[in-house]
C-alpha cells in the first residue's frame, strides 16, 4: 500500500509539472485553480502515505517520563539489550539481558498482550528488536527514547 501511495504521489506531480507548463500566462485564473486543487491532492496523499508509514511502525518510541508510568501501572516485561558486561554494571529494576535464547522463547512462548519496554544504550539498537517484537505480533511495545544512558541521567539528577 505505501508503495502504491508514493506512485501515485509520483505521478500526480509529472501530472501537475505538464498542466502548469501547458497552462498560458494569460489564464491566470485556470492556474491558481489547478494549483489550489493540486496542492490540496497532494496533502491528501502525503497525509495518507505518512498513516501507512506509521501503521508499518508497530512499536513506539516512549520518553524517560512516560516509561516511568508505563512501569508503574503496565508493569511491562522490560529488556535490556545491551552487552552482558553493561547489563551487569546496572541496569533498570527488573529488566532481563536479550540474548538470543530469551528472544526465540518470547517468540515462541511469550506473551504477546503485555507491554514491552526494551532499551539499549542510547534509544536506536532498541527500536529495531521493538520493530522485531512488533513484526512477532507482540500487541504494545516501547522502545525507550534516550537508552540507559538517558535514563541513567535523569535520575542521577533527582
Amino acid at each position: 500500500m505505501a508503495n502504491d501511495l508514493l506512485i501515485n504521489l509520483v505521478c500526480l506531480n509529472y501530472i501537475a509539472q505538464a498542466a502548469i507548463n501547458k497552462a498560458n500566462s494569460d489564464t491566470q485564473i485556470t492556474k491558481s485553480i489547478l494549483l489550489s486543487a493540486l496542492q490540496q491532492s497532494f496533502q491528501h496523499l502525503r497525509d495518507d502515505f505518512f498513516k501507512v508509514i506509521n501503521n508499518m511502525m508497530k512499536f513506539k518510541t516512549i520518553s524517560i517520563a512516560d516509561s516511568e508510568s508505563l512501569i508503574k501501572e503496565a508493569k511491562p516485561m522490560i529488556l535490556d539489550c545491551r552487552d552482558m558486561k553493561d547489563y551487569k554494571a546496572g541496569h533498570l529494576d527488573d529488566a532481563l539481558h536479550v540474548h538470543e535464547g530469551l528472544k526465540e522463547s518470547l517468540v515462541k512462548r511469550g506473551d504477546k498482550q503485555r507491554s514491552l519496554l526494551i532499551y539499549c544504550y542510547y534509544g536506536h539498537a532498541s527500536e529495531h528488536l521493538a520493530q522485531f517484537f512488533s513484526d512477532f505480533g507482540f500487541k504494545d511495545v516501547y522502545s525507550l527514547e534516550g537508552g540507559y544512558s538517558g535514563w541513567k541521567e535523569k535520575h542521577q539528577e533527582a
